[in-house]
This record gives structure tokens, C-alpha cells and sequence, in this order.
């Protein structure tokens, strides 16, 4: 009976065709590992941020994050231009609710100015920068808060003016209220902060949509994505600045900020 044998040539030949598909195809496998390893861990951190929201709330016996201590006894606006006693008492106020561990007054100071949070496509977007103070929790989550009033909130969107064939042809400043926002069927009408959670601190890819997703802080203390439907109706009465309307789809709209939306209504699963 004849043996059947590899020659070494063969045998050379098969084992580089493996070393190539296994160097496109491990790269990919342990991105997309990453990806939902970052998901999984915003989970976490909205939870662990809207649970601090809430207690403290229900210490303050309030129902709106304005009318709490911490944000009553905050300067008019909390950002890295405001002063090292003001952010400390922020930091303190809000570490009695979320265990903070360090704070940075911006991202310079603990990413380094290259590691600032890139577009999804690796696009540098040093105009995307958050202008908040960044508070490192105990189990590694950076939020960085930035306050614009924290007397009565942020409720102007810019809504646009449509004509009688529903076709847009200007745009108006409009202050929302509870009743127009519930109306329109969102629920944000007055913004406490922005709020963006890095899931896994100075680590790459530093990334829009991948391990940095912007947030609306709302005064009832729920983090709306950006990308979402309430955060549409805040910004344009209605849900045309949603993932959906080719914000999380379409190249030249991409910055991956959208994408937040896009994650969580998925149920925190990456499917981009």
C-alpha cells in the first residue's frame, strides 16, 4: 500500500498560507473582542452613574439634580477653567454618592495631548474635545462632567422651521419645556451636564463610539446618548439627528459620537 506524504515544500507552503490568515483574521477577532468588552463595561458605568444620580436625590428629597446640594453649592458653570477649590468641592460632593479615587482638570493632563478621543475612523478630532473635569471612579471609568449652568440648566435647542411641504428652510433658537419635549414624545428637556464615560481610562483606542460615548446629563438625572431619540427632540424637535438618520451609518456623517445611541438601544451589543 503507497503512503501518502507532505514534501517539506508543502508542507512550507501550507503553514505560510495559515500565518497570513491567521494575521488578517486574530487582529479583527480580538478588536471585536474589545469592542464588546467596552460595551459590556458602559453598561456598568451608566448604571453605577444614574444609581449615584438617584441617591443623591433622594438625600436632597429632590427629583431634579438642580435642586441638590451638590450642584446648588457649585460655581454658575463647573469646567477644567474652573478653580481647584471649586472642582474639589464638586469632587467631594459627588464622591459621597460615586467613589471617586483622582480627578483631571482635562484630558490633556491624563491622556497626553496624542491620545485625545479620535473619530471612529482614527481621524483626529481635537475640536470634539470635552471641556469638562474628569473624575476617575474606582473601577476605572473616566467621566468627564462639564457643567454649563448649574443654576437652571441648559433647555435651547435649534429647531428647524419647515414649510408647507414639510421641506426645512431656516433654523429658530427655541427653549423647551417639559410639556413641548413630552409632546414632541421625548423626555429630555433640561440638561444638568454632558457627561462622556471613558470605559478604559488612558487604554486605547481612545476612540469615539468604541471606548469614549458622549452622554446629556439630564436634570432628572439619566444619561441620554447622544444619537438618541431625546436628545434629537432637545436639539431638533423631532428625530432627525438620530443614529438612525445616517449618523452611525453614513461615512461622511461618522464621528462615532452617534454610535452611543446606536449601542445601547442594541442592547449594549456592537454591531458597527
Amino acid at each position: 500500500m503507497k503512503k501518502i506524504a507532505f514534501t517539506l515544500a508543502e508542507m512550507l507552503f501550507t503553514l505560510t498560507i495559515v500565518g497570513i490568515v491567521a494575521a488578517i483574521t486574530i487582529p479583527t477577532i480580538v478588536s471585536s473582542s474589545q469592542n464588546q468588552k467596552n460595551a459590556a463595561a458602559l453598561s456598568v458605568a451608566v448604571s453605577d452613574w444614574e444609581s449615584a444620580m438617584a441617591a443623591m436625590m433622594s438625600k436632597n428629597g429632590a427629583t431634579d439634580i438642580l435642586e441638590t446640594s451638590v450642584w446648588k453649592e457649585m460655581p454658575d458653570k463647573l469646567d477644567n477653567s474652573s478653580s481647584d477649590a471649586d472642582i474639589q468641592k464638586f469632587v467631594a460632593g459627588i464622591s459621597e454618592y460615586l467613589t471617586i479615587v483622582d480627578y483631571y482638570k482635562d484630558y490633556e493632563t491624563l491622556y497626553g495631548s496624542s491620545s485625545l478621543p479620535k473619530e471612529i475612523n482614527g481621524t483626529d478630532a481635537p475640536s470634539l474635545q470635552p471641556d469638562g473635569v474628569l473624575l476617575v471612579s474606582k473601577k476605572g471609568f473616566v467621566y468627564c462632567i462639564e457643567v454649563l449652568d448649574s443654576k437652571n440648566g441648559y433647555k435651547t435647542g435649534i429647531h428647524l422651521i419647515k414649510d408647507e411641504e414639510g421641506r426645512p428652510f431656516d433654523s429658530e433658537h427655541v427653549e423647551n419645556t417639559e410639556a413641548s419635549v413630552l409632546e414632541a414624545g421625548g423626555r429630555l428637556y433640561n440638561i444638568a451636564a454632558t457627561v462622556t464615560i471613558d470605559t478604559n481610562g488612558i487604554n486605547k483606542p481612545n476612540m469615539w463610539g468604541r471606548d469614549s460615548f458622549p452622554f446629556y446629563l439630564g436634570s432628572d438625572g439619566i444619561l441620554y446618548p447622544e444619537g438618541g431619540f431625546d436628545a434629537s427632540v432637545f436639539f431638533r424637535g423631532d428625530d432627525s439627528a438620530t443614529w438612525k438618520n445616517n449618523r452611525c451609518t453614513d461615512s461622511k456623517l461618522l464621528t462615532g459620537r452617534e454610535c452611543t445611541a446606536r449601542l445601547i438601544e442594541n442592547g449594549y451589543k456592537v454591531d458597527y
